[in-house]
């Protein structure tokens, strides 16, 4: 399926160019995670604490470094604010709260 094709099969429409570097020592490659959806007996079942606690541990027993991150994760209404004004000059899109 060509890369302008959406999932659904209607044609995206890019609305710029966009080029990825082409060797790996250029490119800036992050993965974050924020959550464990399916991890053996893991299920969405789980409330989010235990899934929440189900990923730092792999992050621990796996001794996960960059490229993988391990987003901050707060319940406190006023770090989330704090991190949408403060923390988007360090690449923060968005919080999942």
């Amino acid at each position: 399926m060509p890369l302008t094709r959406a999932r659904y099969g209607r044609e995206h429409q890019p609305t710029r160019e966009f080029s990825f570097p082409r060797d790996r020592d250029s490119a800036n490659l992050r993965a974050s995670a924020f959550d464990v959806l399916g991890l053996a007996g893991t299920t969405l079942a789980w409330p989010y604490q235990r899934r929440r606690a189900a990923l730092e541990e792999l992050f621990r027993k796996y001794q996960l470094t960059a490229p993988w991150a391990l987003c901050p994760s707060t319940t406190d209404p006023h770090s989330v604010h704090e991190w949408l004004t403060s923390w988007n000059a360090a690449g923060l899109e968005g919080v999942v709260f």
